[in-house]
């Protein structure tokens, strides 16, 4: 297999923690033979890949979802939910963005109560860009508790940039 998923690995006996890791190095590994630079992260100075806030762009790239696999607790906010709907369903939506919202969204509803993924209904009923709800929710947490943002969105790493939060930053 040139792209192996996480269940080949499992599959071949392994853990699902050595399947993932496997999978991160096949993949860095046919993207070097590929010679595809074509996607880059830009991560602040104090970033905690371990400790995120998912933004919905984040599901568009390997090296993001490989982050999300890896990352320990992962908070979503009800906004990015909402968007679950919508994203998908637009015209240049990739197949790829499309099986990872569904992938996500899978794992979540099979997750027991101490899993990594929070679901947090900040700002539920505010008709308001989800950018913006992200950053006020980011601004709402006291320092020392606010995970890092991950995203593909390069204005939104900029603008949680100007107000000195954390960030991962797929470029493409």
């Amino acid at each position: 297999a040139d792209n192996p998923d996480i269940q080949y690995f499992i599959n071949l006996g392994y853990t699902t923690s050595t399947a993932k890791n496997y999978r991160i190095l096949v993949r860095k590994n046919n993207s070097e033979k590929l010679g595809s630079n074509t996607t880059s992260l830009i991560a602040s100075k104090n970033a905690d890949k371990h400790h995120l806030l998912l933004d919905t762009s984040a599901l568009t790239s390997t090296e993001t979802v490989d982050i999300i696999e890896l990352a320990s607790s992962i908070t979503l906010l009800y906004s990015i939910i909402k968007e679950f709907d919508i994203a998908p369903k637009k015209e240049n939506a990739s197949p790829y963005f499309r099986k990872m919202v569904k992938q996500i969204t899978k794992s979540i509803l099979s997750q027991d109560n101490n899993s990594k993924y929070r679901l947090i209904p900040f700002e539920r009923n505010v008709d308001k860009y989800t950018d913006e709800i992200l950053l006020d929710y980011l601004l709402s947490l006291p320092s020392s508790e606010r995970p890092t943002l991950l995203t593909c969105d390069a204005n939104l790493a900029l603008k949680a940039k100007c107000l000195s939060l954390e960030f991962i930053l797929c470029s493409q």
